[in-house]
């Protein structure tokens, strides 16, 4: 699969920035190499920490998680069917990618990183708007840190981020059918339970 020149352009663009500072060279290493563990970190917040919230706040949780293992087993599906698409690091030269992070050198399409942020980040929209926004934003900059750290080309992470608020969207709208789990999960921590006709 050739890599297109918009895919080119822009990958230059935002990977020129690489290599400039060494204090963004970290945030961006962080942001695309531990994004897995950012979100579970937010998880965790929600479902032992919401003063407010609480069992709309855990059910967010639930339904993030759901989003991004959706996201991910689409992406998975995609990885069948679309051509193999080489990484920066290994179509271009390396006088031309600043390669920050270490990978294998699979397929670049589409970027999973990417997809199930996008999967969590949409499931949050479930606790409030604000937090929904939230987090899309840090989904958003964990791509274009894919991007930075030379893992992924724009297009990867574009499609990713299509793929992720797609599951995450599914969820939401199906979110009932997840009700047996989301009981089990209370009933297992012992949360309060719900007054009938009432789930906050």
């Amino acid at each position: 699969m050739g890599v297109s020149r918009f895919d080119l352009h822009w990958f230059s663009v935002v990977n020129h920035w690489a290599a400039v500072s060494p204090a963004l060279d970290k945030v961006g290493q962080v942001l695309a190499g531990d994004a897995p563990e950012i979100w579970g970190v937010l998880l965790l917040l929600f479902w032992f920490w919401p003063p407010l919230r609480a069992n709309r706040a855990r059910r967010t949780v639930v339904y993030a998680a759901t989003g991004a293992v959706l996201a991910l087993a689409i992406n998975y599906l995609l990885t069948h069917v679309v051509p193999y698409q080489p990484r920066p690091f290994v179509y271009l030269p390396p006088s031309q990618v600043h390669q920050l992070l270490a990978h294998a050198k699979d397929s670049a399409f589409p970027s999973d990183t990417t997809a199930g942020s996008f999967g969590f980040a949409t499931g949050f929209f479930y606790a409030r708007a604000r937090d929904g926004w939230w987090a899309m934003l840090l989904a958003a900059v964990v791509g274009v840190a894919r991007v930075f750290v030379g893992l992924h080309w724009p297009d990867d992470i574009i499609v990713g981020a299509a793929d992720g608020v797609a599951a995450g969207l599914m969820v939401l709208a199906l979110r009932g059918a997840l009700e047996p789990l989301v009981q089990w999960l209370f009933r297992r921590f012992r949360f309060q339970p719900e007054r009938a006709g009432h789930r906050v």
